[in-house]
């Protein structure tokens, strides 16, 4: 306790002493000198956009996802009429059916299945803090270890064209 106070204490003097000197303690609000002025003005992020910091922040990582799948980059971000995510997945090694380039030896269907499964925990891991954010108002850009696959977006998902599939 005396600590503590002792702190307090030498704190109370430093600033009182900066006080008599003349020094002013002036917050800088978030201004920066070298930005121009649009981009250095305070702002205060909304509640869905600190959630969506804090998501992408936390699940950006390379982590399991289904049995099939591994997600390896995951961000969301809030627009006004959509919830955007980017997600960039790679198969589990007991799944191990991409080729590359677009290149699946598995049917289409059975590709649409993993998918599926992976969209329904990513939902699901959304809509723990933001229960609002439903399938209707995402829309999901999905990439095979960077290669654009296929996007998802009012409960659709629909494959880029230029991807091949085993019969």
């Amino acid at each position: 306790m005396k600590r503590a106070l002792l702190t307090v204490w030498i704190a109370f003097l430093m600033l009182s002493v900066g006080f008599l000197l003349g020094f002013e303690l002036k917050p800088n609000l978030g201004k920066i000198a070298y930005l121009p002025p649009l981009c250095s003005e305070p702002y205060i992020p909304t509640s869905t956009e600190w959630k969506s910091l804090h998501l992408t922040a936390e699940y950006n990582n390379e982590q399991g996802l289904t049995d099939k799948l591994i997600q390896t980059h995951f961000s969301c971000y809030p627009y006004p009429k959509w919830f955007q995510i980017i997600l960039d997945l790679k198969c589990q090694p007991t799944w191990n059916h991409y080729l590359g380039n677009g290149v699946f030896d598995v049917s289409k269907e059975e590709v649409k299945s993993a998918l599926m499964e992976g969209i329904k925990v990513i939902m699901n891991l959304i809509q723990g803090p933001m229960p609002n954010v439903t399938d209707d108002v995402v829309k999901m850009d999905i990439y095979m270890r960077g290669f654009p696959i296929a996007t998802y977006e009012k409960r659709e998902l629909v494959f880029k064209e230029n991807l091949k599939f085993k019969e």
